[in-house]
């Protein structure tokens, strides 16, 4: 028999809301790197999602990738918390992009919709400091997210910025797609 610390790794398939939408929260460890994806990789992601919506097939979904965590040993029932070891520029992404959905739903109108992206999928709403964020980045990224993620003036130089800009310029454009089919091929 295995005891805890020799658990072999467990694989599971799940969507993105089964990933944000359930009370706990990912962090970036220190000795990952800051983030780093340019236009090349929001595009290919922002294509990905756009073949999603055009697509007839109900049981296609957009591939993540592979997210592998470790529970942190300091977490609390209350607030799960997982070391994000692998996924960080994507997990990271998404969540900006979800911010840019949420603010221009807001925009539009549609603070149902802003509010079910905020209060599910962006935050942990009923904690305090940094456990409020869903990703905890690590220092030299935290700053500009959580300013993006709480609609505040970030760091127009960070690429995490660049990063909401390309997205909020995306969902701007006057063909785009509804924008409660962005979110379903999202999650």
């Amino acid at each position: 028999a295995l005891s805890e610390a020799q658990t072999p790794m467990q694989a599971h398939e799940n969507r993105v809301r089964q990933l944000l939408d359930c009370g706990q929260q990912f962090i970036v460890p220190l000795f990952q790197r800051f983030y780093v994806w340019e236009t090349k990789y929001w595009e290919t992601l922002w294509d990905d999602l756009m073949d999603l919506i055009e697509d007839d097939d109900p049981n296609r979904s957009h591939f993540l990738g592979a997210v592998v965590v470790i529970p942190a040993t300091d977490t609390a029932p209350s607030l799960p918390k997982f070391i994000l070891i692998d996924g960080q520029q994507r997990i990271a992404t998404l969540l900006v992009l979800l911010a840019a959905l949420r603010d221009k739903a807001r925009q539009t109108d549609d603070p149902q919709l802003a509010e079910e992206i905020e209060q599910t999928l962006l935050v942990n709403r009923f904690r305090k400091g940094d456990d409020y964020y869903k990703l905890l980045l690590s220092q030299s990224d935290r700053t500009a997210f959580q300013h993006l993620i709480q609609n505040r003036i970030p760091h127009p130089d960070h690429q995490l910025c660049q990063c909401y800009d390309f997205y909020t310029n995306k969902l701007n454009r006057a063909d785009n797609p509804r924008l409660r089919d962005v979110l379903s091929s999202i999650v």
